[in-house]
């Protein structure tokens, strides 16, 4: 017994081997998971006749991309910049006016619920699968009997319905909040966390928010269009974003 415990004592060598040991595995694994995504992905770029990159990926391909920068590597810097993103739109005139009227994040009685609410539509339409579900009207009967979750499609219908209760919103109130939504999160990523997304996370961010509002014909769809529209200067969108 006593020959064991002097095997398993550690000295300070043996806990600062550990720590260079473990130090070097996680630089050597903490990109493997990006850079498998970028292996499977390099193909899927296409050159645009003006010159433009786009990558050409499903609603499904798109989510798998995000989930890595929003439930592995990033989750919390994620969070906070859409929160953040959330808090700056109390500061434009039009959009706080609404609010205080509305009296759903200005009163103490329904504040925490409604930050709740919102984050439960956000998580359901980034997490769970992306369907058409007017499309599915179309399918065959065999097809329509799959088990087929409808979460995500649910997510943005009740998001369109709560905002067409105010017909007041401007238009540009609406594309500011989404381009918020957006770049926020990437600007959290790049200042605060431990990498900023890659290329192919950035545009898969307002891919995937394209593809799966397109068979929307509310603000929504229309919107992601805009937003999706990038300039081949990147500084330009941020920088009409924070102005």
């Amino acid at each position: 017994m006593e020959h064991l415990k002097n095997a398993l004592r550690f000295s300070p060598l043996h806990a600062v081997l550990a720590v260079v040991a473990y130090v070097a595995l996680a630089q050597a694994v903490r990109f493997s998971r990006l850079q498998r995504l970028e292996r499977t992905y390099r193909d899927r770029w296409l050159t645009t006749e003006d010159g433009k990159r786009r990558l050409d990926v499903t609603p499904a391909e798109a989510q798998e991309i995000m989930h890595l920068s929003f439930k592995r590597d990033l989750p919390g810097i994620v969070c906070y910049g859409t929160v953040f993103a959330l808090f700056k739109t109390y500061a434009i005139p039009s959009i706080s006016e609404i609010l205080v009227k509305s009296g759903q994040f200005s009163s103490a009685a329904h504040v925490a619920r409604r930050y709740t609410d919102t984050k439960v539509l956000v998580d359901s339409y980034v997490s769970c699968p992306v369907i058409d579900l007017a499309s599915m009207a179309f399918l065959p009967t065999d097809d329509k009997e799959k088990d087929v979750d409808p979460r995500s499609a649910i997510a943005v219908a009740r998001v369109n319905w709560l905002h067409s209760r105010w017909p007041m919103i401007r238009q540009e109130d609406y594309l500011y909040t989404l381009a918020l939504f957006i770049l926020e999160p990437i600007r959290w990523a790049k200042r605060y966390g431990w990498r900023p997304l890659a290329p192919l996370e950035e545009e898969v961010g307002v891919a995937s928010l394209q593809t799966s509002t397109k068979p929307q014909t509310s603000y929504l769809g229309v919107l992601c269009l805009l937003v999706g529209d990038r300039s081949p200067d990147e500084h330009q969108r941020h920088s009409w974003d924070i102005g």
